[in-house]
């Protein structure tokens, strides 16, 4: 693997926990492969640092998968004060973990107050910095941030993984597929998913 092919920094979306409504075990799921992902990645890719927006849901498990793995954790907030509504305690309790151990070297906060579009940006800013997105699907949602957030990695040109938690398992009981140019998907995925070529892009500076 040479040092164009390697996924250093790698992002992450997903729906909100609210969103897999427990239904056949669909979390349960999630954080089995965003964890078995995140070392996958750190032994084959050269991973070394994952990106989360630090919302509820996907984007806390990601980060435990990361910090799990033993890479640098980079907390990506739309703004100081993201969890202050919050009232799933142990969502809190899990951001204020995760946060505590977020490296501030890959760490931002994208906007001083929040505003109708600090979410977008976040996930727009936090795409930007990676080499590789991992997805979630679940394919009854077809709009919002994480939508949108698979959209830009479309833009973009990005390589990685979905995770199709709603699927049956593949014969090694896994959900994960790479997502990477004339990979062949379930007829399910949404078309702007079928990535083109990835284009060059600059690594940001650390």
């Amino acid at each position: 693997m040479t040092t164009d092919d390697a996924w250093i920094i790698v992002a992450a979306t997903g729906p909100r926990h609210f969103r897999f409504f427990d239904w056949q075990g669909l979390k349960t799921i999630t954080v089995r492969e965003l964890r078995r992902v995140a070392c996958a990645l750190r032994d084959e890719r050269g991973m070394l640092v994952g990106l989360s927006g630090m919302a509820s849901g996907v984007d806390l498990w990601w980060a435990d998968a990361v910090v799990r793995a033993g890479c640098a954790l980079g907390a990506y907030y739309p703004c100081p004060d993201q969890a202050a509504k919050w009232k799933d305690r142990e969502a809190l309790s899990e951001w204020k973990r995760l946060s505590g151990l977020a490296d501030p070297q890959w760490s931002k906060t994208v906007s001083g107050w929040y505003h109708g579009g600090c979410l977008n940006e976040r996930n727009e800013r936090m795409l930007g910095d990676a080499d590789a997105v991992v997805s979630v699907f679940l394919p009854w949602l077809r709009s919002g941030g994480t939508w949108h957030a698979m959209g830009h990695a479309h833009t973009l040109g990005m390589p990685g993984v979905t995770i199709y938690p709603a699927d049956p398992p593949d014969g090694r009981g896994r959900h994960a597929k790479l997502a990477l140019p004339n990979f062949a998907r379930p007829a399910g995925e949404p078309e702007h998913l079928r990535r083109p070529a990835r284009a060059g892009r600059t690594r940001p500076a650390a």
